[in-house]
């Protein structure tokens, strides 16, 4: 079948080699005493009784990638791919570039339904100070960006990695989503003592997000049919939606990530996270101040803490240079690919989803002007044990209350257990987790010295 034909279905099915969200957490930098402004994006609660007077960020960035269905299997192991002209000479064409083969990547074949993700997180500049005795407020800048893919079927994987010809045949009979999203966030955080005595202490705190819309695309539904045939088109059949804005909105974000203000918006919207905490103390409090935050590195005597947290309720509305396809289907109708049809993305003057929402359009979709998408929204507990002076361990669950045919970028729901060593110039820690809607299992490293940060969730 037509090379033209895979490349629709794989832009359509797996937007820019399917890639979906399910976001790195950063379990070591935003569940200790020493969180600052990063533990917010957990617990707007965190800042509380934070053991920072004030706490300014200046800068910290995390990168997640997982899929479960192509394994690395390419003959250049992965760490010699940074000096390509030692180990990879081999594998070049005359005109200096790579040769990869199609073995290279290895299918992982178990009748699964297959996932893909690619998450980025730019922490900007933070700032946290006191406003009185027992409140505390941060003013938080950040941007996220992620391409996604959830429920889609081993078939429909498959033809988007290998193409199609009049004997395949690719069915998705259940929620599958495609997204891709970058937005940037403006965010005020105010946390508080609610109530306390000796042994209890109940803390709260609410963070306000007003966010900027760079870019979207997502391609969801319930079902989905592909039939190969004759002539450069394929039989579909099914009930989905497919959203964009211009292609460039969607791509500059991953292209330059620190763009900033450079970045044109196509959108705006608003959230808010909610969070509680409880901590009980055997002891009495070693300390009692006018300002609770005179003494700030003395607020770890806690026997346990409990937490709970709902985070990223809201959306974003995309109206400039936005369109919206609905589709729904109980026949066949085919598309016919030209050879032209993605010649768009590579065009400063044309948009390139506008060549698959074109071919949509002829098979009937309704055709809208905007679309909207929510926010990661999620729900997660914490438990965190002093055993010891400077020894700790943390439990942190987190669910996703995002369906698989939702739009916009989606939190990971997983299960942590965070073992660490903390003071307030050394902290170490060792997530073990089951990430993945708990399906994969990882142990982490995180190291923070002084103000430096460092390490991985797996």
């Amino acid at each position: 079948m037509s090379k033209n034909l895979t490349k629709l279905i794989l832009s359509v099915l797996f937007a820019f080699n399917t890639i979906v969200a399910d976001a790195q957490q950063w379990l070591g930098r935003t569940t200790g005493n020493y969180t600052g402004t990063y533990g917010i994006y957990n617990n707007a609660s965190s800042i509380a009784d934070s053991k920072y007077k004030y706490y300014f960020n200046l800068w910290g960035r995390g990168v997640n990638f997982y899929n479960n269905y192509l394994t690395y299997n390419a003959p250049i192991k992965l760490n010699h791919w940074a000096n390509d002209n030692l180990y990879a000479a081999g594998y070049k064409d005359y005109n200096g570039k790579m040769q990869i083969g199609n073995d290279w990547l290895k299918e992982n074949l178990n009748g699964k339904n297959k996932q893909f993700s690619f998450n980025q997180d730019i922490w900007g500049p933070a700032f946290m100070f006191p406003i009185s005795r027992d409140w505390n407020m941060s003013i938080n800048t950040r941007q996220r960006s992620s391409l996604q893919m959830i429920g889609i079927s081993e078939g429909a994987a498959r033809m988007a990695r290998n193409g199609i010809d009049s004997n395949q045949f690719a069915s998705i009979k259940n929620k599958f989503s495609a997204n891709i999203q970058s937005y940037q966030e403006l965010s005020f955080t105010l946390g508080g003592i609610l109530s306390k005595n000796d042994h209890h202490q109940l803390n709260g705190g609410l963070t306000m997000k007003f966010i900027r819309g760079l870019g979207a695309a997502y391609f969801k539904g319930d079902q989905l049919n592909i039939q190969g045939t004759v002539s450069n088109s394929a039989d579909i059949n099914g009930n989905f939606q497919y959203a964009y804005s211009d292609d460039q909105s969607v791509i500059s974000p991953f292209n330059d990530p620190y763009g900033l203000f450079s970045l044109n918006s196509r959108g705006a919207g608003a959230g808010f996270d909610l969070g509680l905490s409880y901590t009980y103390r055997s002891e009495k409090l070693k300390y009692k101040t006018k300002w609770a935050c005179d003494r700030n590195d003395r607020k770890s005597d806690y026997d346990f803490k409990l937490s709970m947290a709902l985070n990223d309720i809201g959306g974003v509305r995309y109206n400039r240079h936005s369109t919206l396809y609905n589709f729904g289907s109980t026949a066949n109708n085919s598309i016919n690919a030209s050879s032209d049809l993605l010649n768009g993305f590579g065009s400063k003057s044309q948009n390139g989803f506008d060549s698959i929402g074109n071919a949509f359009a002829r098979l009937g979709a309704a055709k809208s002007t905007g679309f909207s998408t929510s926010l990661p929204s999620a729900f997660n507990l914490q438990a965190d044990i002093r055993f010891s002076k400077h020894f700790y361990t943390a439990l942190y669950w987190n669910q996703s209350l995002k369906g698989y045919n939702t739009t916009g970028m989606r939190s990971t729901s997983m299960l942590s257990i965070i073992p660490r060593i903390e003071s307030k110039s050394f902290e170490f820690s060792m997530p073990i987790t089951l990430s993945e809607n708990y399906k994969n299992f990882y142990v982490g490293a995180y190291t923070r010295i002084g103000p430096v940060f460092f390490g991985s969730d797996n």
